[in-house]
């Protein structure tokens, strides 16, 4: 059989490799622990998970066109090789995020999580207006690419109408951006007439949150801070409902299908698609006995069962820290497999969606510092460990 690689564009070939090399490095770099004088330089950006998988993503994207550009089985074997698929012991360098065999991969589409087309819409929007920003065209403009008004533009940057591919592919390259990018957009536009999964819990839902809800079902990883109660994702449905059962905003008929949406949006133990996920949490918030003692310390038992799960890492601020980079609030991070991060603010009539990548930046420089300020995760495991005890005894 002839050797079709060689008919390959030489910058192809050229750029396959290098990010292989890249792959390399990043994860040999991911496996050795930061000097302590460079844990304390705030200049030093850890390599973590998230580098890694980008890394992955733009080689698996280069694979969909050019399938013979890179050998997927020496991919994986290198993966393998280098990144241990159990969760490591307690290292002084953070791990944003930790892989799942699923990120390998690279023959087929990125997988399909829970399909929410309404958080396509938002995710494809918010990426057409960045491309179209960074070109420097006005919504006039593009709109002679598509032959429509420019409110269509706008109705499609805000997600309000959906994005057809063949749309979406013509204002990428418009604006352009490359290939990778355009094929991605493409993939999610695609995928834009799957029902919504969490439509049974819609009548419970606030408006500003079913956004949420659909961004969270698509994400590859979540980072979430949290000062005085427990994130979502970790709660029992027992602690749920005590907290839910406080809530002035909710109807009582209502409690009961809030707590079966909560628990459904759940994904850390889902074995076929685990949502990747890191906690940073104030001592506070595993300190207050929602619901009672003997609530609390199944909740505490519940935090520890899945803090052994490899794609779920715990850290706790203790409550004897004193001021830090992030007192101003709780904030949640979404990072997509096809789409730009974004981060999330709530507070209690609505929340706040930050898109602008130069804010996320600034949110992704908190959760380096968030993670160095607080306690490893063993030692996290040992104060969440401590509290189940206390209550245990009440």
């Amino acid at each position: 059989m002839p050797n079709l690689r060689m008919h390959l564009p030489v910058e192809i070939q050229q750029l396959s490799v290098q990010l292989r090399n890249l792959l390399i490095l990043l994860i040999s770099l991911r496996l050795q622990p930061l000097a302590p004088a460079a844990q304390q330089n705030p200049f030093v950006v850890p390599v973590d998970g998230v580098r890694i998988t980008k890394v992955l993503l733009a080689l698996r994207c280069i694979h969909q066109v050019y399938p013979l550009s890179i050998e997927v089985s020496d991919l994986q074997h290198t993966v393998m090789a280098y990144m241990p698929w159990h969760k490591p012991a307690d290292s002084p360098r953070p791990a944003t995020l930790a892989m799942s065999t699923s990120s390998l991969d690279l023959g087929g589409s990125v997988t399909d999580r829970r399909s929410d087309p309404s958080a396509l819409r938002f995710l494809i929007g918010h990426d057409l207006r960045l491309a179209r920003e960074r070109s420097g065209i006005k919504q006039s403009d593009a709109a002679t690419v598509l032959g429509c008004s420019q409110s269509k533009i706008n109705y499609l940057e805000t997600g309000r109408n959906q994005q057809q591919p063949a749309e979406a592919v013509a204002l990428m390259r418009y604006y352009g951006a490359d290939e990778e990018h355009v094929a991605r957009i493409a993939s999610l536009a695609g995928r834009g007439d799957n029902t919504t999964w969490w439509e049974p819990y819609s009548a419970v839902l606030p408006t500003w949150f079913k956004t949420f809800v659909g961004l969270e079902g698509l994400a590859g990883y979540q980072f979430v801070y949290k000062t005085l109660q427990l994130p979502g994702q970790l709660q029992t449905a027992d602690y749920t409902a005590a907290l839910v059962a406080a809530s002035p905003q909710v109807a009582p008929t209502d409690a009961q299908q809030i707590v079966r949406a909560r628990m459904a949006r759940q994904r850390l133990a889902d074995e076929s698609d685990p949502l990747n996920f890191a906690a940073v949490l104030d001592e506070t918030a595993i300190s207050r006995p929602v619901g009672g003692t003997t609530i609390m310390a199944a909740q505490l038992d519940h935090l520890l069962q899945l803090s052994e799960r490899h794609n779920v890492e715990l850290f706790v601020i203790p409550a004897s820290t004193a001021e830090h980079v992030a007192l101003g609030g709780d904030f949640t991070l979404m990072d997509f497999p096809e789409a730009q991060a974004i981060g999330y603010v709530e507070y209690p009539t609505g929340a706040v969606y930050v898109q602008d990548q130069d804010q996320v930046a600034v949110y992704t420089m908190l959760v380096d510092r968030l993670r160095a300020l607080a306690l490893p995760t063993t030692a996290s495991g040992d104060v969440i460990r401590s509290h189940r005890d206390t209550f245990g005894k009440g």
